[in-house]
C-alpha cells in the first residue's frame, strides 16, 4: 500500500491518529500521534522533508520522525478537540502545502 504524505499530514492535523509503521527488520509498531495544536505541548516542528513525516508522539510526549516508506496505515481516532479554534479546510491545506 502506498501512503501519500499529504494525506498523512491532513489526518494528523485533524486529530489523534493511530500510525502503524515498520522498522528495517519488518517489526510492526503502532503509536498514537497528532499534529493538532490542541494536543501538542506548544513547541513547533516543521515537516520540511518529503520522504518523512514528523509528528507528536502522544505516549512518549516527544517529536518523532518516521520515514514515509515505513508507514503502513493511518487511522484517525479523534477530531481536533475543543481547546483551541478548530482549523478549517483552507487552513489545513495551507499547512501541508
Amino acid at each position: 500500500m502506498t501512503v501519500i504524505r499529504s494525506d498523512v499530514l491532513k489526518e494528523l492535523l485533524m486529530g489523534i491518529c493511530e500510525i502503524t509503521y515498520m522498522d528495517p527488520y519488518s517489526v510492526e509498531y503502532k503509536i498514537s500521534a497528532t499534529l493538532s495544536e490542541n494536543h501538542i505541548d506548544g513547541s513547533v516542528h516543521e515537516n520540511k522533508y518529503d520522504k518523512s513525516v514528523v509528528m507528536w508522539n502522544l505516549v512518549d510526549e516527544e517529536w518523532q520522525t518516521i520515514p514515509l516508506e515505513n508507514i503502513v496505515d493511518v487511522e484517525r481516532l479523534t477530531g481536533p478537540g475543543m481547546k483551541k479554534k478548530q482549523l478549517n479546510m483552507d487552513e489545513i491545506l495551507g499547512l501541508i502545502s
